[in-house]
């Protein structure tokens, strides 16, 4: 029996974790990149080094804002902005290991045969050329997963999904207030149903592929 379709973000922010578990109901398990801050190049690196020390204390840099610490890993440059309450060695010692198990959970998924929505969504650190880069972690990923669907979330071009393969950039309008952090759910409903439609017309593509041959 064929395992149900998968949404599991990558970044750049908490908008895509948040928006697929309340997609997905509590089934859904959290991944690593649902709380990062990080760049796509950055994504890449820390998936391909298959997040070896990562967060580990020595190599953090400490930010701190009024009601939080934003904690980065200064090895891969990814960014925490929620889970570091303190700098006491045993609260950050059990925050990085968390973090470093959910980076262990995200390997194993990708070496399964769980089939995969990945959803990035464009941040400002992402810079310009944003679906050429989200193409390249998509091809990144294929070597691991060739049936997964990137759904690449921009905020720039205000034009119709784009669709190569099973690549899919779509317009996901910036929030622009605080209180909407979150995103517009009916916006990310109508972009999961397209992605999963996606899936499912390249799986069938690929079923028709085999029977013929």
């Amino acid at each position: 029996m064929e395992k149900p379709l998968r949404f599991i973000s990558l970044g750049g922010d908490c908008q895509p974790g948040e928006q697929i578990r309340r997609y997905s109901g509590p089934q859904a398990l959290p991944f690593v990149f649902d709380w990062l801050e990080c760049t796509m190049d950055s994504a890449a690196r820390l998936i391909e080094a298959g997040f070896a020390d990562f967060f580990r204390p020595e190599n953090l840099l400490w930010v701190r804002h009024p009601t939080h610490w934003a904690v980065t890993d200064a090895r891969y440059g990814v960014t925490a902005l929620h889970h570091y309450l303190s700098q006491e060695p045993e609260h950050v010692e059990q925050v990085s290991m968390m973090f470093s198990l959910l980076g262990r959970r995200f390997m194993g998924m990708l070496k399964s045969d769980t089939p995969v929505v990945f959803v990035r969504r464009w941040i400002m650190l992402d810079g310009p050329n944003g679906d050429r880069k989200a193409k390249r972690l998509h091809d990144f990923l294929r070597v691991h997963k060739p049936d997964c669907v990137m759904l690449y979330l921009q905020e720039h071009d205000p034009r119709p999904p784009f669709v190569v393969g099973n690549y899919i950039s779509v317009f996901n309008p910036s929030t622009g207030l605080s209180a909407k952090w979150h995103g517009y759910a009916a916006i990310y409903d109508r972009n999961f149903a397209r992605a999963a439609k996606l899936y499912q017309a390249n799986r069938s593509d690929s079923d028709r592929s085999l029977e013929r041959a």
